[in-house]
């Protein structure tokens, strides 16, 4: 119901309750291109998804409301919240917070929703690791996430919560490097 944006049959559904609302979706893709004669390109992808992610993902704000005001807003939010969405493919992992896929899609109606809760850790990083020869890591909590993607909103709308951390450090790391850069300097970096 979440997927198709359906509000009343979501309703229905969450009066129902031994209903388990932070079980994860997963779904496996797999495909094999052919590039040419001799050559083929494989692909997997691995998806772990909650139904409030869900929410997030589709910007649907009604059934995002719906959904978090039905989750016990203690523990486990703070677990929901935490490995919200895990991407996996043949070249990385992705792990990110409902925040950052707030954030990725510029829901500010959501992202002050999410602000707004005392329990949820703000500065949770977004974490990427790279499956390639020197398994390069990086980090980056929400400040720094819009940082790099230039969004003055954003920005400004996360440093109305104190809560934010101005000092965390995005972090690229590998077998042979470490790199911490904060927020100004990454504000001020030229790519």
């Amino acid at each position: 119901a979440v997927e198709k944006g359906n509000l009343e049959i979501t309703k229905l559904i969450l009066q129902k309750p031994e209903l388990e609302i932070n079980s994860i979706l997963e779904k496996s893709l797999s495909s094999i291109k052919q590039m040419s004669v001799s050559f083929q390109v494989g692909f997997d992808k691995h998806e772990e998804k909650t139904a409030l992610y869900i929410s997030v993902d589709q910007k649907s704000i009604d059934i995002f409301k719906l959904l978090i005001s039905q989750i016990d807003i203690s523990t486990k939010l703070i677990v929901e919240l935490k490995s919200i969405e895990m991407i996996k493919t043949n070249d990385m992992k992705v792990e990110k917070t409902l925040l950052h896929a707030a954030l990725e899609r510029n829901c500010n109606e959501i992202i002050k929703i999410l602000l707004s809760n005392k329990n949820l850790d703000v500065n949770m990083p977004l974490i990427k690791e790279l499956n390639d020869a020197e398994k390069n890591v990086i980090e980056m909590n929400p400040l720094l996430y819009s940082v790099i993607e230039k969004n003055e909103s954003l920005v400004r709308l996360l440093f109305t919560n104190d809560r934010i951390d101005i000092n965390a450090k995005y972090v690229e790391s590998n077998i042979n490097h470490y790199e911490e850069k904060s927020a100004l300097y990454k504000a001020v970096e030229k790519e």
